[in-house]
């Protein structure tokens, strides 16, 4: 390249900087003028005048302008030496080198190198831009220059694309317009090199970015800083909050990964860091101000999703915005005490934490494309290295190139890494030159590759999508993972495609996780330390009864005994197990952790239940010789001892069974029937099914509460207990779909009437194999009441506790017998689980006794997740109940809010003229006081697929005409992690993509409509 044609041409360029600082975001404090890269074309066109007038040129020169904006046009230039060819030749681009330079302050310059000027210094050329990034503009100018006057015959197309804006990304004419406008269609399945990076070597990957913005309103006035104890201190506060969420960044969502790093070549993990102060007023140093704000970026590696960050971060600070007691925690870290760092409630400040609606997803290239080995010899060619590195800056739609365009992406760069953005910025033009020359020397290897090449690059943080949903609502969303793109051959899969495919599902995860709101799943949850990842490397297993450790000693039942305890003192438990201290008391509770969610709690509820009221073995009977003025149903022991006979039970005149008689095959005493309502949990109906437990019916309502119809259990409870069938009851606290709590508290005392009047409420039987007398004697409850707390459990009883109209249902209650809960709805954790817990007199012997594991096999399951203790324990232990009952409060409020917001959609609706069939008046809301679940009107499908929206169809009769429908309802779960944002979010999509068209059917008349199919009826 010639010297003095390049730093004439980069001199001329540079002389424009001035008009080409690019102060991003207009405020009242910067300059109103825009960059004119206009400036720039003008001086390139000037260059390539002479050749692009020359009769069957191979160069053409195009601007590409956002008419809105035509002083900021970006450039194509193209050499194609075989033009009108049939089909075109493949394309080869090069993109990246930008137009617009960041801001200098020539006092800050040395006197003999100011930055709107070209100087010279042996081989450094100073000047602003001229290492980002007009020295690059200036290298493409020479080397089409060049071409157009050699007029190489090339079997491919080069384009170069020079931009606009770079340094502001999403002003709306530099590349993210080109891509969102169609003027890179072209590239599609192209080799594109982005010129843009440093070090005259490959840059592997680049990062991720968010800009971010903390403010602080305090009180409105300006205290003296000697009285500290009179006012929160709006500076304090927002480093504070900066240093929590800092905290969280680096623990919990981007930790640093080492392995990653070197495999890449990143020099450092992701960063979280302040970079400007914002002006606060002028005020003196001895001035408290009334506000404060402090602003910066965060680069993100490419193997964390952006949006995931957002969604995290987000979810984080509504948590220490929602909650000032997380504040004061936070604040009170600082080791200063009250009355110098004061964090009064009733001052708790305004703060606002927003990060940039522009996110650009990092990328890492691949090595292993076809597409590397050429632009690693172009660079040796060129007397460069081809070892790659990998930098945190973030270039503009790289990964969007490689998502939406599959081009075969590679970045390269001949600026000096030291001086960018800095005073005194300089280039080697011996390292320009060396661009020059690898880059020409890269257009001949592209003309002489082989056409029809597979193309194998893929972005790191998304694979090419199987586009299997056709969500055209929301582009931007990747579809659901098909199984074929998992498929497993018998050889394995190589460490490149294996890592593809773990990243495809990663990201899809992550993707999903950001917008989840349709189910009982808490997305907050504490840091994992590293003694807890530690220990995810360890094959621990609770296998056998959680109070006896047994011969597997890698467990945690450690653990899982404390979080029994904890949920025995929240359930009203008074006497508490100590497992050096046999035999325990009877009112004692005994428990476990599951492996499975609530439904394995419910299978062994059932289990016990039926059981125990059909006579199985007590490991702590209660053995009380009855009085002979009682009488009491004297009924046999065990399923074994049962007579077959047709004949029914005979029945003394008091009711009382005989004990010597035969029992008759379907005899009422020890067959319990159970009681559900039609909103229960799907796990019952299986439940009773594998248990072979005799149901009644499912009692409840379409649009009702979501609790069982307490008057028509009532009907049918005395009317079972009438023909002696022992009650196996079961209530609820949250519901599956619409968050419903029964009624126990109220519902007990009546059906323990009934238990009285038909003389269920006690029963005497004995053990198998022993005497009849009244030495061995047990006395047992006639009925069981099991209640599925999967979601209620971990939040009601600390509602209670500040006043809300919440019923009462655990153990405080003598009559409940059993209650089941999940972990990982309301409390949160990485994996399902939850647990059991009944009273220690109602366990049942369990049916074998191994030695093999020397603990009693006294759990549904055999082995059992030792994780799941460990992570609620960890949860637990992090955060305090007076911060889950802040969660829950605000679950509560947010879905009252969801509530109005989706009233007042309903009431648009009802205006709209013409009417829009989208759009309809009656969104069918369900929603009731206290409930975290708000029901509604199948919203779009593509809405549902976003935000995993479950949904239900119920038959349903039309208020006006009477007509019965099949309609199909979906409903968001207000859990701790949904912020007020993701609702208005959904809110938003509502509005434009309005509800299903097919969400109202006629019902069909069906021989027996049941919503959970043939059952144990009787």
């Amino acid at each position: 390249m010639d010297r003095a044609e390049y730093v004439d041409l980069l001199a001329r360029l540079i002389s424009h900087t001035i008009n080409l600082q690019n102060f991003g975001p207009k405020t009242e404090q910067q300059p109103k003028e825009e960059p004119k890269e206009g400036l720039i074309v003008a001086e390139v066109e000037h260059y390539l005048h002479d050749v692009l007038a020359q009769p069957g040129s191979f160069l053409t020169l195009e601007k590409l302008c956002n008419p809105s904006k035509p002083e900021r046009p970006n450039l194509r230039l193209t050499y194609d030496s075989n033009p009108g060819s049939t089909p075109p030749s493949p394309v080869f681009c090069i993109m990246g080198a930008h137009m617009d330079v960041v801001p200098a302050n020539p006092a800050t310059w040395d006197k003999a190198h100011q930055p709107f000027e070209l100087t010279e210094d042996g081989d450094k050329l100073y000047g602003r831009g001229t290492t980002d990034c007009l020295g690059h503009v200036a290298i493409l100018a020479c080397l089409f220059k060049q071409m157009a006057i050699e007029k190489p015959r090339l079997n491919c197309r080069v384009i170069a694309i020079i931009i606009s804006d770079e340094e502001d990304e999403g002003a709306g004419c530099g590349a993210d317009w080109l891509l969102k406008e169609g003027k890179l269609d072209q590239l599609t399945n192209a080799d594109v090199l982005w010129l843009d990076t440093c070090g005259d070597r490959p840059t592997l990957g680049d990062s991720g970015l968010l800009q971010w913005k903390i403010t602080v309103k305090g009180a409105p006035v300006i205290k003296h800083s000697g009285f500290p104890m009179e006012i929160v201190n709006p500076t304090e506060v927002a480093h504070d909050v900066l240093i929590a969420l800092q905290s969280y960044f680096y623990s919990d969502i981007c930790p640093a990964d080492p392995e990653y790093q070197e495999k890449y070549g990143y020099p450092c993990e992701s960063s979280f860091k302040a970079t400007s102060p914002v002006d606060c007023g002028g005020f003196s140093c001895n001035q408290i101000p009334p506000s404060y704000t402090v602003q910066g970026d965060i680069r993100i590696l490419p193997k964390y999703n952006v949006k995931v960050v957002r969604a995290k971060l987000e979810a984080y600070f509504n948590q220490i915005k929602q909650n000032p007691y997380l504040w004061r925690k936070i604040h009170q870290q600082r080791g200063a005490s009250e009355a110098v760092s004061p964090t009064h409630i009733d001052q708790f400040p305004i703060i606002t934490f927003e990060l940039s609606t522009a996110e650009v997803q990092g990328l890492v290239c691949n090595k292993d494309d076809a597409f590397f080995p050429l632009v690693a010899k172009a660079l040796t060619d060129a007397g460069c290295t081809s070892e790659p590195i990998s930098l945190l800056g973030t270039l503009p739609i790289v990964a969007d190139l490689v998502e939406q365009k599959h081009v075969n992406l590679q970045m390269v760069g001949f600026a000096i890494q030291s001086v960018y953005h800095s005073d005194n910025e300089y280039c080697l033009f011996t390292s320009m030159d060396k661009g020059f020359k690898m880059m020409k020397g890269l257009a001949i290897l592209e003309s002489a590759k082989p056409p029809g090449r597979v193309i194998h690059v893929t972005p790191p943080h998304k694979e090419p999508m199987i586009k299997a949903g056709n969500n055209t609502t929301y582009p931007e969303l990747m579809d659901q993972p098909s199984w074929k793109e998992f498929f497993l051959p018998e050889e394995g899969l190589g460490e490149v495609a294996r890592m593809h495919k773990l990243k495809r599902n990663r990201d899809f995860l992550q993707q999903q996780f950001g917008n989840f709101i349709g189910y009982q799943i808490n997305r907050i949850m504490p840091p994992l330390s590293d003694e807890m990842i530690d220990c995810f490397s360890i094959p621990a297993n609770n296998v056998g009864d959680p109070f006896q450790t047994g011969y597997l000693t890698m467990n945690t039942k450690h653990l899982e005994i404390n979080v029994l305890d904890y949920f025995a003192r929240l359930w009203g438990i008074k006497y508490f197990r100590d497992p050096a201290n046999s035999p325990p008391h009877p009112e004692s509770y005994w428990g476990y952790m599951l492996t499975m969610g609530s439904t394995e709690a419910n299978m062994y509820g059932l289990y016990n239940a039926r059981d125990y009221l059909s006579g199985v073995s007590l490991i702590n009977a209660q053995r009380v010789p009855p009085r002979k003025s009682e009488r009491h149903k004297e009924v046999k022991m065990g399923l074994a001892m049962r007579a077959l006979s047709a004949a029914p039970p005979a029945h003394s005149p008091d009711h009382t069974i005989q004990p010597l008689e035969p029992l008759a095959p379907h005899d009422p005493s020890f067959t319990p029937v159970a009681f559900f309502s039609e909103d229960t949990h799907y796990s019952i109906v299986k439940c009773l099914r594998t248990m072979a437990i005799h149901s009644c019916m499912e009692l409840g309502g379409t649009r009702g509460p979501g609790t069982i119809d307490s008057d028509l259990l009532l009907k049918l409870v005395r009317f079972f207990c009438a023909k002696g069938y022992p009650p196996l009851i079961i209530l609820n606290i949250g519901t599956t779909f619409k968050s419903g709590y029964d009624p126990v508290e109220e519902l007990l005392p009546k059906i323990h009437e009934i238990l009285v009047e038909t003389k269920m409420e006690k029963r005497f039987m004995w053990p198998k194999g022993a005497a009849r007398d009244d030495t061995h004697k047990e006395i047992r409850d006639g009925y069981w009441i099991h209640v599925d707390a999967a979601l209620g459990g971990s939040y009601v009883p600390l509602l209670k506790k500040r006043g809300y109209n919440l019923p009462q249902f655990d153990f405080s209650l003598p009559m409940v017998h059993s209650i089941s809960n999940s972990s990982h709805k309301f409390l949160g954790c990485t994996v399902p689980g939850g647990l059991f817990m009944t009273k220690t007199k109602y366990q049942i012997v369990p049916p074998s006794d191994p030695q093999y594991i020397g603990s009693p096999d006294s759990t549904f399951a055999g082995s059992r997740t030792a994780l799941t203790p460990l992570l609620v324990w960890n949860a637990l232990a992090y955060t305090p109940q007076s911060v889950l009952a802040d969660r829950a409060e605000h679950c509560v409020h947010l879905a009252d809010y969801l509530t109005d917001r989706l009233r007042e959609l309903e009431k648009r609706n009802a205006t709209l003229e013409p009417p829009r069939p989208e759009q309809p008046a009656d969104l069918w809301i369900i929603h009731h006081p206290n409930a975290l679940a708000v029901c509604f009107r199948a919203p779009h499908k593509d809405t549902i697929f976003k935000y995993s929206l479950s949904g239900e169809t119920l038959e349903e009769a039309d208020s006006k005409t009477g007509i019965k429908y099949n309609r199909s309802w979906n409903h968001v779960y207000v859990m701790p992690s949904v912020s007020r944002d993701l609702v208005d979010n959904l809110m938003k999509d509502l509005y434009a993509h309005g509800f299903a068209l097919d969400s109202e059917k006629p019902v069909e008349p069906k021989a027996c409509p049941r919503r959970h199919g043939t059952r144990r009826d009787l």
